[in-house]
This record gives structure tokens, C-alpha cells and sequence, in this order.
């Protein structure tokens, strides 16, 4: 394995999800897909670091006819300012600093 960890999957219901609100979200990311509003979509709910939902639908490359899969990667660009503003705003929350 590469040193990702595998969260255990558990059941929506015992995480506080309703099956059938999850079923309506998968339904709408399948129809965004469909109508062309988005090429793919991986989408995972975790809850107390279990999985309470994953879903993946849709093209990582669509001229290839490469679909979105657990292994798709992302290249995500300039990411380091968000990702520094939510961990401040995380310590922050946890009173380890303050914003003035």
C-alpha cells in the first residue's frame, strides 16, 4: 500500500444519514453529469472517520474515455491560501488563537 489508510465504511443510518436523501444526491450528480453541467464528480460524506457514502461518476479525461474512480487524481492549483485560512480559522475555533 502507498501510506493511504482506508477508512471503515459504515452504515448511513447508524452515521445519522437517511438512505433516501442519499439516494436523491447520487441521482443528482449522475443527472449533472448526464446534462454535461460537469464531467466528474467523486464525492465522499465521512462522519466520526467513517464512510458514510462515496460516490464516483462521470470522466477524468472524456476524450480518453478515462471514468472518475477512487484512484483519479486532481490537480488542484493554489491551494495553499484556503487551506491555511481554514486550518487559522480551526485554531481559532479551539481558542489556540485569536484573530486580533
Amino acid at each position: 500500500m502507498n501510506g493511504v489508510v482506508a477508512l471503515p465504511r459504515s452504515d448511513p443510518r447508524s452515521l445519522g444519514f437517511s438512505p433516501r436523501a442519499l439516494d436523491r444526491l447520487r441521482r443528482t450528480l449522475d443527472g449533472w453529469v448526464h446534462s454535461r453541467r460537469v464531467a466528474g464528480v467523486a464525492l465522499g460524506i465521512v462522519r466520526r472517520g467513517e464512510v458514510a457514502f462515496e460516490h464516483y461518476t462521470g470522466w477524468a479525461d472524456e476524450h480518453r474515455g478515462v471514468a472518475v474512480t477512487p484512484e483519479t487524481i486532481y490537480r488542484i492549483y493554489s491551494m495553499t491560501k484556503p487551506i491555511t485560512a481554514v486550518a487559522a480559522l480551526q485554531l481559532v475555533e479551539e481558542g489556540r488563537i485569536g484573530l486580533n
